[in-house]
């Protein structure tokens, strides 16, 4: 006989293992540390070269519009390289500040569906069991009941 409250577990335990199985065991695969700084590494790199495109862009655009060219060193570095260094910098604070607190959030939602998710699984194996223990004392007492009726 199939008992319905194992199959609503198993439904529950199903549904989470198809929504966020495989992307909850990537993040679980590492401590949190390490998530969060894997995570934080690409973004900072993909934002250090996006950053750097649109500053590249920035400057062309206002070479063509008629920024004289520096002449020396120090003009160099007044003119393009600190600007530079500060606009990049910038975005990858703010962004780097961002990946973090999404990365982390991540890995806590994914930490709180495994639990749920061990906690339906220790549930359904209580389930199991007492229904196991329910079973092997049916067929105690009928064993005692064939024993008594023989004698």
């Amino acid at each position: 006989m199939v008992d319905r409250d194992k199959v609503i577990l198993m439904t529950k335990l199903a549904l989470i293992d198809k929504n966020h199985g495989r992307q909850d065991g990537a993040i679980l695969s590492h401590y949190k540390s390490d998530y969060v700084f894997i995570n934080n590494f690409k973004t900072r790199v993909l934002v250090f070269f996006v950053a750097l495109a649109i500053w590249g862009c920035n400057l062309l655009w206002q070479i063509e519009q008629g920024l004289n060219l520096p002449t020396n060193q120090e003009e160099i570095i007044a003119d393009f390289i600190i600007p530079a260094a500060i606009f990049v910098g910038t975005w990858l604070i703010v962004y780097t500040i961002i990946s973090t607190y999404i990365y982390r959030l991540r890995y806590n939602q994914a930490l709180a569906r495994n639990k749920d998710y061990e906690d339906l699984a220790l549930e359904l194996k209580e389930l199991h069991q007492q229904k196991k223990g329910d079973i092997n004392e049916e067929r105690n007492s009928t064993d005692e009941t064939i024993v008594f009726k023989i004698l």
